[in-house]
């Protein structure tokens, strides 16, 4: 059959992409011609067949690559026409007709490629087979990940990897899955020795290699979430190699658990084992991190649906509305695809369902990013609607036990008018000043002069003010016990451990001036047992763990081993995004675009304070704010008593 390029208009040919019925759930699949021919350069030659999802079952793959521009130089033939695609599809395919020509495990399965598979200039098939895409690949009898053509050593990490796989299983503690064993390392001379010259930043070729695995850019497209967690069995893919995935990420979650105190490895030299179990090199393979989140997605698969929106949102589209649209099989967000609609409405539509959902969440996920908001305004997004095409605003979690509206009326939703929010609430207070983010010196100053200032005066609510402190610094507590598997709790984690190691040099600093703790008086306000310990080692308890609580411990370890750790991450308080807010009366924290003349707002329906900026006879959303005095219900109250008054405010 004589090929020729693909056209719409040609009629020699029937028509490539004849409709899919829709009450049979067709999809398209690519059959490749099989050929006993090794000239690489034979055309890559195909079929592409409608059948019904309930038919094929799951004998077919599913490909998740990364897409790129067709290039009208590189072709393959489909149904007898020229049909053009990306270099890095076409290498793919050339790639898999090798595997299936040379190894006889792998079966001769048709494909499912979205790009060829769906007819790309037709939007209401667009939108039809996206809803399709949870069934799709969660038949696949296997999804192949494919990175592109091999990188250098490829092959050869791939196997070493695979040997990884096999140490870590017959080494692994079974129920804690914690890593109790690195001596097998000997057996890989390679991986123990400094490389001269070195071969990369890490100094050795196999440290380095699975280095450059985790940083492939791959990872990074929102469109790989879904096909990942769906999947029965991936296979990664690269040049002409295969590895399981799962080895991969049981090789990745091995290396980023790696504890210095186990005994090296003879033969290991030290340096190569102070970067292995280093901070270092666990950042240095957090490429993965993104994919280990998704693993864990993948492994609970009850996480809640705006809270998985949120956490993509760092991956990347070249279509923004795909990411909403490109992760549907997970987040179960009760929206269809639309691509004839523009990226404001679909992101409207979202915030509409979201609300549905959690009212209380959309305003978390929709954080004004102060300076770096350029994104909402060629968008247009209402402040108050999640800008999705910008990466997730701070750390924000609806997994706490605050009540700010408790006693609200029932029937005060807000609604959604001509993009604007429409809602009902209480105006608490102005916004008077505000602190830069405070290093751990400062912050430590900053309470010791407040509290010392203090010593019998009441926060404005009656509690002493080192309760109002303690409050608004540990205020999200739940949240970091709770939420610790997830990436952006390790924001959580920092600041606990700072505040850590801020309460415990207060109280040293002031024992040794004065002989006595000066901190005790309040104590039974915090929420501390400190009947039978001092406030040290009740603050130890609570914020790090007891041994008889291990799963509530953020740092593990002794406490003597834990002071230089303990110091580094105090330091590291002063990279949060957090801004300390402080005026004569309250203790406040927020977003760090809040200025002063923001409004606290109490609305019906949401637990959470948020900061309003007000905008001629309106208001912009600023985001979430924590504020002692208002975070059980006390708007509520001051309503009744007559000292606050509902009311009707329009933001947009």
């Amino acid at each position: 059959m004589t090929a020729q390029q693909y056209t719409e208009e040609d009629g020699d040919l029937p028509p490539l992409y004849e409709p899919l019925a829709k009450q049979q759930r067709q999809i398209r699949l690519l059959f490749l011609r099989a050929t006993n021919s090794e000239q690489e350069d034979e055309p890559i030659t195909s079929l592409l067949v409608p059948l019904s999802l309930d038919e094929v079952k799951t004998r077919y793959a599913a490909l998740s690559h990364v897409w790129g521009l067709p290039d009208s130089s590189q072709s393959i033939i489909v149904n007898g026409r020229l049909f053009p695609v990306s270099t890095n599809l076409l290498e793919f395919l050339k790639s898999h007709r090798r595997r299936c020509r040379n190894t006889s495990e792998v079966r001769m399965l048709p494909l499912w490629i979205d790009s060829i598979c769906v007819n790309q200039m037709d939007i209401a098939e667009r939108n039809s087979q996206a809803m399709l895409m949870k069934p799709i690949y969660q038949n696949a009898g296997m999804v192949v990940s494919w990175l592109g053509t091999s990188f250098p050593l490829s092959d050869w990490v791939f196997e070493v990897m695979k040997q990884f796989k096999e140490q870590i299983d017959m080494t692994r503690n079974p129920k804690t899955s914690k890593v109790i064993d690195a001596s097998w390392l000997r057996l890989f001379p390679q991986a123990c020795k400094e490389d001269s010259p070195a071969s990369g930043p890490l100094r050795n070729v196999v440290w380095d290699s699975i280095r450059e695995l985790c940083a492939h850019p791959y990872w990074k497209r929102i469109w790989i979430v879904q096909e990942i967690v769906l999947a029965s069995t991936v296979m990664l893919c690269c040049g002409d190699d295969l590895i399981d995935l799962e080895d991969v990420i049981q090789v990745v979650r091995w290396l980023t658990r790696l504890d210095p105190s186990l005994n090296k490895p003879d033969n290991m030299e030290p340096a190569i084992w102070k970067m292995l179990s280093s901070r270092q090199y666990s950042e240095a393979v957090m490429g993965l991190q993104s994919v280990l989140h998704i693993w864990a997605i993948r492994e609970r698969k009850n996480t809640q649906g705006w809270a998985l929106t949120n956490s993509l949102r760092n991956h990347e589209s070249t279509d923004p509305r795909d990411k909403l649209y490109g992760c549907l099989g997970i987040t179960g967000l009760n929206i269809a695809p639309d691509y004839s609609k523009s990226v404001k409405d679909v992101y409207i539509e979202a915030a509409s369902a979201l609300m549905q959902e959690s009212f209380e969440s959309l305003l978390l996920l929709s954080i004004r990013e102060g300076k770096k908001d350029s994104t909402r305004e060629p968008l247009d997004i209402p402040s108050w609607a999640p800008n999705w095409a910008k990466s997730a605003p701070g750390t924000y979690s609806a997994n706490h036990s605050f009540m700010a509206s408790k006693g609200c009326p029932t029937n005060s939703e807000p609604v959604i008018l001509n993009y604007s929010l429409h809602c009902t609430g209480v105006l608490c207070e102005e916004v008077v000043a505000v602190e830069s983010v405070l290093t751990p010196e400062q912050c430590l100053k900053f309470c010791c002069n407040h509290i010392a200032t203090r010593e019998t005066d009441k926060y404005p609510t009656g509690i002493p003010h080192l309760r109002a402190l303690f409050q608004v610094l540990l205020s999200d507590w739940d949240t970091m016990v709770n939420c610790r598997s997830e990436p952006e709790s390790m924001m959580y984690q920092v600041i606990a451990c700072g505040l850590l190691h801020l309460f415990l040099d207060y109280e040293v600093r002031y024992r040794s001036k004065n002989g006595t703790p000066q901190i005790n008086n309040p104590l039974p306000t915090l929420g501390l047992d400190t009947s039978h310990s001092d406030l040290s080692t009740a603050f130890w308890n609570k914020i790090v763990g007891t041994s008889r609580e291990p799963g509530n411990c953020i740092i593990t370890g002794s406490r003597e081993q834990q002071t230089a750790a303990m110091n580094a991450i105090g330091e590291r308080l002063a990279t949060t995004i957090l801004t300390a807010l402080r005026n004569s009366l309250t203790h406040r924290i927020g977003p760090e675009s809040v200025q002063p003349g923001d409004q606290v707002f109490v609305m019906f329906g949401c637990n959470l304070p948020i900061l309003l900026r007000p905008k001629d006879m309106n208001y912009t959303h600023i985001g979430p704010s924590y504020v002692v005095g208002f975070m059980e219900g006390e708007a509520m109250l001051a309503i009744k008593d007559g000292t606050k008054v509902a009311q009707k405010l329009e933001i947009r």
